[in-house]
């Protein structure tokens, strides 16, 4: 995993100029175009990432999803975590950005008005 992390960094910053907000697609194109010894090295850097996922999904169906008591962990509670969201809302609780009433929000246990 952290090989086709790496080397779809290195497709990125080789395209892009830079990892982090890279600069390549523009209106009506790309900013760079790539030679054949990229393209191919990109190529491989895929096949290997295509190859990986396969292999990774083939161990969570072996693994997880083939283990009764592995499936029965993740689909039960033991995992949940009950998160508050909170926004402004209209009289008919549509979002409303500037003014309404405060909601807030507990996923699964219900919401209340302030």
């Amino acid at each position: 995993m952290i090989r086709v992390r790496e080397e779809c960094r290195e497709i990125i910053q080789t395209l892009g100029g830079k990892v982090i907000h890279p600069v390549f697609g523009l209106p009506g194109g790309v900013s760079r175009g790539m030679s054949e010894e990229e393209r191919d090295k990109f190529l491989d850097s895929a096949r290997f990432a295509v190859e990986f996922a396969q292999f990774a999904l083939q161990l969570f169906d072996d693994v997880v999803l083939k283990n009764d008591e592995y499936v029965d962990l993740v689909l039960s509670n033991t995992y949940g975590h009950h998160t508050y969201y909170m926004g402004l809302v209209d009289d008919d609780e549509k979002v409303n950005s500037y003014d309404g009433h405060v909601i807030v929000n507990v996923r699964g246990v219900g919401r209340f008005k302030e």
